[in-house]
């Protein structure tokens, strides 16, 4: 094997290392963007609707709730919810945050238990202890719908998850990024002309590409979202747009691996010799 044979080789196993190395770091990179971003989820959770459509599931529980226990529906209107947002972002940040704790519904619970008390005047009702139980029981009901609505399982099960993954992922992203540095460096440095440099790495963002590619192919192809099962409206709408969210980054990236490989095919012509060019 001559020298040029042997630069050809290893200008080859750099390239198929700084593929993986790329895809490794952008793959990491998307997923820590938007699956482990509370901004993310937030801007997600806005876009979908999701306050609207979880208020109506809620105040319809309620509501039904209301009526079994002579509440008027009038009583049970949408100045109940004034905090389910604040409540739903609140339970999200905490999430984030690597806590699981529950968000406090005492202010709900004080806002349901006025509406049960006017009902109560209304029908001039005389509260004996029995009344009083009973009352208790439907606030309680209520106030446990709220609770189990604002207080998703989801975020709950992915705070501890998120806690210990996290800083994992910063330092898998910061050791990547040196590793990519030095393998372009040996790249260059292995080459003895510039075009053949070039061309190296041309061959890593086509692996890149390829494998990049791969994912949103698999996704949309399998509809891997669409066979998501989730009972409530609201989390399925936010679930399948925040999950379309992040395979529409692996194409943007994907596309914009395509025009970066654009550029280094110009490059490469560019920079190939004119005799060669002849040939």
């Amino acid at each position: 094997m001559n020298k040029k044979q042997r630069s050809n080789l290893l200008g080859i196993i750099l390239a198929f290392l700084l593929s993986v190395v790329l895809f490794l770091i952008l793959l990491i990179g998307c997923i820590h963007t938007t699956l482990f971003s509370e901004h993310y989820a937030l801007k997600t959770m806005e876009k979908s609707g999701y306050y609207t459509q979880l208020q109506e599931e809620i105040s319809n529980e309620i509501i039904a709730l209301g009526a079994a226990g002579g509440v008027e529906e009038d009583l049970l209107d949408s100045s109940l919810y004034v905090n389910l947002q604040r409540d739903c972002e609140n339970k999200v940040r905490r999430s984030f945050s690597g806590s699981n704790a529950d968000i406090d519904t005492s202010e709900f619970r004080t806002l349901i238990t006025e509406r049960v008390n006017q009902a109560a005047e209304r029908k001039n009702v005389y509260i004996t202890e029995e009344v009083q139980n009973a009352m208790d029981r439907l606030i309680d009901a209520c106030v446990s719908v709220y609770d189990t609505k604002i207080n998703l399982l989801f975020f709950t099960v992915m705070a501890p998850a998120i806690e210990k993954v996290d800083r994992y992922l910063y330092i898998g992203e910061a050791f990547l990024v040196i590793m990519a540095l030095l393998i372009a460096l040996l790249m260059s440095l292995s080459q003895r002309y510039k075009h053949r440099a070039y061309r190296t790495y041309i061959y890593a963002l086509s692996g890149t590409f390829l494998m990049l590619g791969a994912i949103p192919i698999y996704m949309y192809a399998s509809k891997l979202i669409e066979r998501v099962y989730i009972t409530t409206k609201s989390f399925y709408d936010f679930i399948v747009l925040w999950l379309n969210g992040v395979v529409m980054r692996f194409v943007i990236l994907d596309l914009i691996i395509l025009i970066v490989m654009g550029i280094l095919v110009y490059l490469y012509q560019k920079s190939i010799p004119f005799k060669r060019r002849l040939k």
